[in-house]
């Protein structure tokens, strides 16, 4: 049975063709062209060998990263997460999948990552334990989902933080502090709590500033270097 191999971001998919390599950067002339200042001219490349892709790095200044790891080159697996810059993608395999017909994540399968097996995004409201699965895994997988709700999120201490969710970007970030901009960043470094997804339409009381992806990645910059 033939595959299929692709690359899945939020409202995009991309499809690895077997028969060449696939590059990707910022310059014109990339198959996969990323308008991003934090993605070299060219990044990286995708090359198949044997059953699956690698994805290589072409000396880039700010790196390839699969699963949040900077990579030189990778042997890629169904549901390994690749980041260039701020764009986040997850490789999938077509023959793995039941049912692809949405470009968009699809938040029923199993979350990646050290004991995330416990725990499943469904599409209906759910709740879980930070620790089981990492905040900014969470909200990627909300942005990949393309989610529109409210996230609730209680730490040990019983203060609570929200964060706002429309068709899968984050609008908005709240606690006992403040909101937005302000906020945002000390709420995405909880590593421990419990927190709820809620369905619907919430209008948070200050909008952020910048996409999603701008505090995925400096939440992340922020945990490597602690």
């Amino acid at each position: 049975m033939s595959q299929l191999f692709l690359l899945v971001g939020p409202g995009e998919k991309h499809e690895l063709s077997t028969g060449k390599t696939t590059c990707v950067g910022r310059a014109p002339g990339n198959h996969i062209l990323l308008n991003d200042a934090l993605v070299s001219r060219r990044h990286a490349e995708f090359m198949f060998d044997a059953d699956t892709f690698f994805v290589q790095d072409l000396n880039s200044n700010n790196g390839t990263f699969v699963n949040d790891e900077r990579v030189a080159s990778k042997r890629l697996k169904h549901g390994d997460r690749i980041r260039f810059g701020s764009h986040i993608y997850e490789y999938r395999v077509q023959a793995n999948i039941d049912a692809q017909t949405d470009t968009a994540f699809d938040c029923t399968e199993t979350i990646s990552g050290a004991n995330a097996s416990a725990f499943q995004c469904p599409r209906d409201d759910f709740r879980g334990v930070l620790g089981t699965v990492k905040l900014v895994e969470l909200c990627q997988l909300l942005q990949l989902g393309v989610r529109t709700g409210l996230l609730s999120i209680q730490d040990d201490s019983g203060k609570k933080s929200l964060l706002y969710f429309l068709k899968g970007e984050l609008t908005g970030a709240e606690n006992a502090q403040g909101s937005g901009d302000g906020v945002i960043c000390s709420i995405l470094q909880l590593t421990t709590g419990q927190f709820v997804f809620t369905n619907g339409d919430f209008t948070p009381a200050q909008l952020l500033k910048n996409k999603t992806s701008f505090y995925l990645l400096d939440a992340m910059r922020q945990q490597d270097e602690t």
